[in-house]
């Protein structure tokens, strides 16, 4: 009688391969790739406008603030869409339509995960891109060096935060899905 549950349970996770660990494992990844290119835009960025704010304007003070906006900028303008692509699952219903409610809620609880660490960098990294450019470091790479330093930082606190926020989850069975699982185990009994 247990051996005979035990098979109908393992024929109803056949499609979730060893368990949903490997699905899970893949958000992991997702979530690290999203992070990392959004890192790379917000460098680029940073650096980018950095040096083209000096070339305006010899205010080292207004040339940190606007690598700091652009760098956060550039962040969250990569990662958001790739976030939301990559958890179609989750963020799309059965008539392939955006669930924008579901998404800007999970984003807002992960904003307030990361509120200490984003006040540091916001409140931080001017006052360091200008020390190192009175420093004679140039515009860019004061941008890059203090970026850099922070992204460690962002990086070792994102997933746990990410999971503890629920931006890392695997699908959420719709009512539907259950009721239809349920009765796939109830016919196969």
């Amino acid at each position: 009688m247990a051996i005979k549950h035990i098979l109908k349970k393992t024929k109803t996770l056949k499609n979730k391969p060893f368990f949903g660990i490997i699905n899970m494992q893949n958000k992991y990844l997702l979530f690290g790739k999203n992070a990392v290119l959004a890192g790379i835009a917000g460098l680029a960025a940073g650096a980018g406008i950095a040096e083209f704010s000096h070339y305006i304007t010899d205010s080292k003070t207004l040339t940190s603030i606007t690598s700091t906006i652009a760098s956060y900028a550039a962040m969250s303008g990569v990662f958001l869409p790739l976030h939301a692509k990559d958890n179609s699952d989750i963020y799309y219903d059965k008539n392939n339509k955006f669930k924008w409610r579901d998404f800007i809620w999970d984003q807002l609880k992960m904003m307030g995960g990361f509120v200490v660490l984003d006040i540091a960098y916001l409140a931080g990294k001017p006052f360091v891109v200008n020390e190192l450019m009175k420093n004679g470091s140039s515009p860019s790479h004061s941008s890059l060096y203090t970026d850099l330093m922070s992204a460690g930082v962002f990086l070792l606190a994102a997933f746990p935060i990410a999971k503890l926020t629920g931006n890392i989850r695997p699908k959420n069975p719709t009512l539907e899905e259950k009721i239809s699982e349920s009765e796939t185990v109830a016919k196969a009994e």
